[in-house]
């Protein structure tokens, strides 16, 4: 939890068990990994385009995290979602 809390106040995208994408700034972290992100959105992945969904302030329970990461800003910003063409990930299954 120690290297997580380094991300805090920061951009980050979570990726879930589900295979959801999920983009925001990382707001608090508790030590079962439930997580709380505000301002943000959701990527669907999709053969037509990614669709981002806007969820403002989201928390996703430890149990359903899988990824973790900080998002480098100018590099996303740079990202042209409409030409990125991707299947939709498929949930994690243990």
């Amino acid at each position: 939890m120690a290297m997580l809390e380094s991300y805090l106040k920061k951009q980050v995208l979570v990726l879930t068990a589900d295979g959801r994408s999920i983009i925001g700034t990382l707001r608090g972290i508790d030590q079962t990994i439930n997580v709380v992100l505000e301002k943000c959105h959701e990527r669907v992945y999709s053969e037509e385009g990614i669709e981002v969904i806007p969820l403002g302030v989201h928390l996703i329970k430890g149990d359903d995290v899988a990824v973790i990461g900080e998002v480098d800003d100018e590099l996303d910003k740079k990202l042209n979602l409409k030409e990125i063409i991707a299947e939709p990930m498929k949930p994690i299954v243990h």
